[in-house]
């Protein structure tokens, strides 16, 4: 009997277009990340290791099986295999025929396992494409060798997916539900995203190694002291702590499969298991008695409403019925608990430096949870989106709840207010248990107002955003598990491949909140709340075009062709609803022209493919000039003027640069920030030096001396600059001169010299712009190199001297002694001055600080 079905099984699968989806979801995964990891996309920064080792193709392959795609597809997969048969209900069928247990188990178990190791295939096959795309460096490339791929698909793949199976393989057939694997595959995850914060502190790294279901941290010990030459050569060591790792795993889950097999019985699923513990105890149903059949005229005449106030009514009755419905869910309980169970274990963790404790305050608090809870956040969001859309679909009622009165934004309103209550209740959940791992810490401190506003203002307004995208895409596609995937690629996979590949611009990044500032105790949220009611304003509009065109394509009957629903919504597509499709058009439009003028035309948008280009492009103009003799600077004045209110500063004052070298030199290379405003820049009357090269897109120029600056001779270099940030840029939220707090350095004023800096220091991304291998560091005996220091190559050690003035309620601090301190026009000046040289490295600082 075990042939037979496994055979059918495994037939019926290579029929499924699924299977081949799924194949070629893992091949694309793992072509874009071994093209990624090559250079072929992005940059993949320096590395001595090929990407074609055993090393590299195991930790790429049990990357994409152990994260949460691979997860998913592995779980719906196998874990079905034995479900579905009461899903379609066949079972009753099956159950009464003369199959062996173990035929039927085990067939249908192999043949989705095979199944699943096909699929997992497609990563091998994705990685071998990549590898031989033309483009990729020599030294990133290994000979092909084609143990580097048997090794990891043996040691890794074979053993992972026979553990994930085993495990909701069992789940599910017990359970005979879906949504167990789920929650299953999503504390998985979580395990093995925290394992390895949680056993840091383990002494006992074999413990540790032996503790990891999926090999990583076993594989990672028992190569972390292997060279790059070995890293390239050598294949998988399946010996010590790997290989009882593996030997423990493959153990685990044959237990698995067979407690699976001796607790399973035909008859059992009259029912499926539960857990009395969770419920209450059914008790006896009592009939009721008959009542007097009564007449059609005894009933009481029903007065229908319809006004705007009893359709508020309709929607906060019917969010409260969606809301319940959601959290009493065993789903949302269990990522409930692992949301504060995760919290409570990794906050006291992740609050150390290098190992130190520090004070568990608000701030730091919720910047963990933050972390945390955007982890669990969207899969709520995708999957109750589906739920709730398609409630009455799935029970069979939706016929009657179309026919009913309601008005259509009344349903999807009160859905899209009842998922958001959903995630208030998370937020909640997340502030109390801050509130009370901080109490538990000794900490008293608490900043309840703090967490209101991170909380309930700033994140609250992405997630209802986030509800509705979801909402409106499982309407408008009408296919719930279509608007899963989609959902589930708007939402976590597309910002994770827009960050990897430079996209950062905030006008299609959907639901971007614009330049951000970490929270401090000083300056609070700082600059940035216009900016961010900018961005969600923008995004708020896009979402209300969603939701009114969700609303004219939400179906009260059976048309389910798009081209019928598109017919009905033009009919519906009323006054009112005309009006707030206008209004929020043109509110999108000016929202994002408002946007682009800022972050486009008052600020460069620079990706990082431009900003390499522009690298390239500086040292291939310039670097001629690396040897061109320049003055050293002796000696630096300044006059600072900090505007904290404004978020700007004044700057004038003068270098003192002298030729140390023993050629005479004629012209002088500055190099200055873009941002920078330089007012003047003023040479001694003898020189009388003139702009005879000004690249404003890098800041670099040259100046030509009337007369040359001859060795041993100095000169004084005025100079008047300022800074004040235009509007808000894309993603730098600027955070050099802030409300309180502000700390710039010396990188504000100009700097002598070709800098190599500026070059591009990836050799990768050097040679896809035609320039040679940097130099890593210059040779011990460079007599060049040996005259300048780690800090600055224009400067020795220098004087240094310089007055500071800022608002009234700040005390400001520079490099020296405090000469002298006064106030003038409402502000505070303070002179400072060194009594000894320093280094051409100097910060100014402004804050209301208190003195001790």
């Amino acid at each position: 009997m075990f042939k037979q079905i496994f055979s059918f099984e495994l037939k019926l699968w290579l029929k499924k277009p699924a299977t081949y989806i799924y194949f070629l979801v893992f091949f694309i995964l793992s072509l874009f990340v071994t093209a990624a990891l090559s250079g072929l996309i992005g940059t993949s920064g320096d590395s001595n290791v090929t990407v074609n080792s055993a090393k590299a193709i195991a930790e790429n392959l049990n990357g994409l099986i152990t994260d949460l795609i691979g997860i998913i597809i592995l779980i719906t997969i196998i874990a079905p295999a034995v479900y579905k048969d009461f899903q379609y209900n066949m079972h009753p069928l099956l159950f009464t025929n003369p199959i062996s247990k173990f035929g039927y188990m085990f067939g249908r178990f192999t043949a989705s396992f095979l199944v699943a190791m096909f699929v997992i295939s497609g990563a091998l096959f994705g990685h071998l494409i990549a590898c031989a795309i033309p483009g990729i460096e020599a030294e990133r490339l290994g000979a092909f060798d084609l143990m580097n791929y048997v090794q990891p698909f043996l040691y890794f793949a074979i053993p992972n997916v026979l553990l994930v199976g085993a495990i909701f393989f069992s789940v599910v057939t017990f359970s005979r539900n879906m949504i167990s694997a789920y929650v299953g595959a999503i504390i998985l995850l979580v395990l093995k995203g925290i394992s390895p914060i949680l056993l840091s502190d383990i002494e006992n790294q074999d413990l540790s190694a032996m503790l990891d279901p999926f090999g990583d941290q076993a594989f990672a010990n028992a190569t972390k002291y292997w060279s790059a030459e070995e890293q390239n050569t050598l294949g998988i060591p399946m010996n010590g702590i790997l290989l009882y790792n593996r030997l423990l795993w493959v153990g685990i889950s044959l237990g698995i499969s067979a407690l699976t097999f001796y607790r399973f019985q035909f008859s059992q699923f009259n029912n499926p298991v539960s857990f009395a513990w969770f419920r209450k105890k059914k008790q006896e149903m009592k009939s009721i008695a008959s009542v007097p059949l009564m007449s059609l005229s005894d009933l009481p005449k029903v007065k229908q409403i319809f006004t705007f106030k009893f359709s508020l009514y309709q929607i906060w009755f019917l969010a409260k019925f969606e809301y319940f419905k959601v959290i009493k869910t065993i789903f949302f309980a269990i990522i409930a608990l692992l949301c504060v169970l995760v919290l409570t274990l990794v906050s006291p963790l992740s609050a150390q430096i290098y190992g130190t404790p520090t004070l568990l305050v608000t701030y730091q608090v919720l910047q963990i949870s933050g972390v945390i809870f955007m982890l669990f956040a969207p899969i709520l969001i995708v999957f109750y989106s589906g739920v709730v859309v398609w409630r009455e679909k799935d029970s069979k009622v939706d016929e009657l709840v179309g026919a009913s009165p309601i008005s259509t934004w009344t349903s999807f309103l009160s859905k899209l207010i009842g998922l958001t209550m959903m995630q208030m209740t998370l937020l909640v959940l997340i502030m109390v248990t801050g509130i009370f791992i901080q109490l538990y810490d000794g900490f008293y401190e608490i900043d309840v107002l703090l967490y209101l506003q991170d909380l309930f203002g700033y994140k609250l307004i992405g997630l209802i955003l986030l509800c509705a995208l979801s909402m409106s895409i499982q309407v408008i596609f009408n296919q719930k598990f279509v608007g899963y995937a989609i959902s589930a690629i708007l939402i976590v996979v597309l910002p994770i491949l827009a960050s990897s590949m430079g996209w950062n611009n905030g006008l299609y990044q959907f639901n971007s909140s614009g330049p951000r500032m970490v929270y401090s105790d000083m300056n609070g949220f700082g600059h940035q709340l216009f900016s961010f009611i900018v961005f969600k304003s923008y995004w708020v509009s896009f979402a209300m075009i969603l939701i009114i065109f969700s609303n004219l394509m939400w179906i009260r009957g059976k048309e389910k062709g798009f081209k019928i629903r598109l017919r009905i919504a033009k009919n519906s597509f009323n006054r009112p609803a005309k009006l707030a499709m206008t209004l929020s058009i043109l509110a999108f439009l000016l929202f994002g022209g408002f946007i682009y003028y800022n972050t486009n035309v008052l600020n460069k948008n620079i990706s990082e493919k431009k900003q390499e280009q522009m690298q390239a492009e500086f040292e291939k103009k310039y670097k001629r000039l690396t040897k061109t003799p320049q003055p050293r600077i002796v000696a630096a004045n300044w006059n600072v003027d900090i505007y904290p209110e404004d978020r700007g500063v004044k700057l004038n004052g003068y270098y003192f640069i002298k030729n140390k070298t023993t050629k005479a030199i004629d012209s002088l290379l500055v190099n200055l920030f873009p941002e920078i405003n330089l007012i003047s820049m003023d040479f001694d009357a003898a020189y009388n030096a003139k702009l005879s090269l000004d690249d404003k897109e890098t800041g670099f120029r040259i100046y030509t001396l009337a007369k040359k600056l001859q060795p041993g001779d100095s000169m004084k270099v005025k100079m008047t600059l300022d800074y004040y940030p235009k509007g808000f840029k894309n993603s730098d939220a600027g955070t050099s001169i802030i409300y309180n707090g502000t700390f710039f350095n010396s990188m504000f004023f100009p700097s002598f010299g070709y800098s190599e800096g500026a070059e591009l220091t990836s050799d990768s991304d050097r040679k896809k712009y035609g320039l040679g291998k940097k130099e890593r560091m210059a040779a011990v005996n460079d007599s060049t190199a040996l005259k300048n220091n780690y800090i600055t190559s224009d400067s020795d050690w220098i004087d240094f001297e310089c007055t500071l003035s800022t608002s009234k309620d700040q005390i400001a601090v520079a490099p020296g002694y405090l000469l002298k301190e006064w106030e003038q026009d409402g502000r505070k000046y303070f002179h400072y001055k060194m009594d000894c040289k320093i280094l051409n490295f100097y910060s100014f600082l402004s804050a209301r600080y208190e003195v001790k």
